[in-house]
């Protein structure tokens, strides 16, 4: 391939500064994540957890809607991972988004409408975001894998739900944090029964050379510390788990090719594969159709 200082410039940049890149937990006028009950959720409970390192994680948990004292076989519960950008409660100022059904609590919405439907859910806030950063525990996919093996083992042993009760769910960046979820149940016999993903990338790699296509796919991959090889993860899945794909058709941060990768990698994995084109952008889809569409496709 023949390179230009153009290319070697973005090459040594992206070495450089690859974590302010591509980790945007903060941004003007976010403030630190709230109480669920400051965001409306009045049943939701907050709890923090360590992950093996030591880092602080935060956890919302909502019951599923049934009697108190009651356990309904039917329960559903959502481990849900939100997106770069901010946390549960905000996702920041408008930024570059121009439609206008942009709501900086847009994550909030999607939470109210799992609860609507009946479902619960588990809704973590990772290493770095919600203004729980600590010095030693920056964000990264290490550390990120390291919260979410936490994660997991706060579901499977604390919630008495069963696996096949679970749909993983994550949006943009938490659509890797829900792989890896969805990877460590089923490397432990605890597949879920469904996996979420709306406005995911491929890997990290094909999400640079989609931004700029001048440079050469080996060159990122080495200079990339923090891959999030998707297609990777797809492919440790079992067919028993479901797969649902949203792509916001006015996405213009994440091309819908990334979406089309996954889903051929997960077919080749022999998953059921359900692929979507909802209305809206990045940051602006329709949560309660999401939520509505998720839940048929588990019910069957």
């Amino acid at each position: 391939m023949m390179w230009n200082p153009i290319s070697w410039v973005k090459l040594w940049f992206l070495s450089m500064r690859q974590e302010s890149l591509i980790f945007r937990p903060n941004a003007t006028g976010i403030a630190p994540l709230k109480s669920p009950q400051y965001y409306g959720l009045r049943d939701t409970i907050s709890l923090n957890i360590r992950s093996r390192d030591k880092a602080l994680l935060k956890l919302w948990h909502q019951k599923p809607a049934h009697p108190p004292g009651e356990h309904h076989p039917e329960d559903i519960l959502f481990l849900a991972f939100h997106g770069n950008t901010g946390h549960w409660g905000d996702v920041g100022p408008r930024g570059g988004q121009h439609d206008d059904n942009f709501d900086r609590r847009y994550r909030i919405r999607l939470l109210e409408a799992i609860i609507r439907a009946g479902a619960g859910f588990v809704a973590p806030t990772l290493r770095g975001y919600g203004g729980v950063s600590e010095q030693d525990a920056r964000p990264g996919e290490e550390g990120f894998l390291m919260d979410v093996e936490a994660i997991v083992d706060y579901v499977l042993r604390k919630i008495e739900i069963r696996p096949r009760r679970i749909i993983v769910f994550g949006e943009s960046l938490g659509a890797a944090a829900a792989l890896m979820a969805a990877s460590i149940m089923t490397a432990r016999d605890r597949a879920p029964a469904l996996v979420a993903l709306v406005a995911p990338f491929s890997s990290l790699t094909d999400l640079v050379r989609e931004k700029h296509y001048m440079l050469d796919g080996t060159a990122i991959r080495r200079r990339l510390r923090h891959p999030f090889d998707n297609v990777a993860r797809i492919g440790q899945l079992r067919p028993e788990t479901q797969l649902y794909i949203a792509h916001p058709d006015k996405d213009h941060l994440i091309g819908p090719e990334q979406s089309a990768k996954l889903a051929a990698e997960a077919r080749i994995a022999g998953l059921k594969v359900t692929e979507s084109t909802i209305e809206g952008g990045h940051v602006t889809w329709d949560t309660v159709a999401v939520v509505g569409e998720v839940l048929r496709l588990y019910r069957g």
